[in-house]
């Protein structure tokens, strides 16, 4: 029997939720030199007074300044050729995180930030929040949410903002080939990218079991017209016999 959330290529996949983090590598304080720079560099459209602040921010503060990112980044995911972003994202802060910034939880569509983190420093808030949506937003246009070339693609868009990037945080690295195939659980119709074709399959979304009777079809769903025809494999729920 094989779990399906082993199947994945991505270095970055929980394997305990449908998951996707930021890696935080090393913390880097703001300095003044740095925050006057950032003054210089970045449109108006996409600044925000909390970048030039050096100082210990609340929760609602961090709560506030990234719902206005959030709403800022918004055209980036509406209306695009691939597919738009479905529905709203709910935006926590956790106190629990230390070895990530950002994690995305494509099935809740949770987007948890390091609250302790950030707290010192938010300058990294857009870039983390923007690499969180666009997990997202590749799961809701049936594209792998993985650190694929799509992925990579997507997050050049970033650089017109021209906030603040740090190389010292390894936000990703790793690229990811594009999942050939995709199987769709017929019990919560999650859909879960893998390479690799297999017979029995259980779905740790909804904790079920599965035989997969694979006949790859060309499938494209009407509710995404902007996609590509792709292979589908679909689960068959095995028969219960009657005793």
């Amino acid at each position: 029997m094989t779990n399906i959330l082993d199947m994945f290529d991505s270095d970055f996949w929980n394997k305990k939720s449908s998951s996707f983090s930021s890696d935080l590598s090393s913390s880097t304080s703001k300095t003044e030199e740095s925050t006057s720079n950032l003054s210089s560099m970045i449109p108006p459209q996409w600044d925000h007074p909390y970048l030039h602040e050096n100082r210990t921010f609340t929760l609602s503060e961090l709560q506030s300044f990234s719902y206005d990112y959030y709403i800022k980044f918004s055209p980036f995911f509406k209306n695009q050729p691939q597919g738009s972003i479905q529905g709203n994202v709910a935006i926590i802060f956790s106190s629990k995180m230390s070895s990530v910034l950002g994690l995305a939880d494509i099935f809740s569509r949770t987007i948890k930030l390091n609250a302790s983190y950030f707290s010192k420093d938010p300058t990294l808030i857009p870039y983390t929040l923007f690499h969180e949506l666009t997990h997202i937003w590749l799961y809701d246009c049936y594209k792998d949410p993985s650190h694929t070339a799509s992925f990579y693609q997507k997050m050049k868009e970033f650089n017109s903002t021209l906030l603040p990037v740090d190389h010292k945080v390894h936000i990703h690295s790793r690229l990811v080939t594009d999942a050939k195939f995709i199987y769709i659980c017929p019990n919560c119709n999650r859909r879960w990218f893998s390479n690799k074709i297999t017979k029995h399959i259980y779905c740790g979304a909804c904790k079920e079991n599965f035989d997969l009777e694979f006949e790859p079809k060309f499938y494209k769903n009407p509710d995404n017209p902007h996609n590509k025809n792709y292979k589908l494999p679909y689960f068959i729920k095995p028969e219960v016999e009657e005793t």
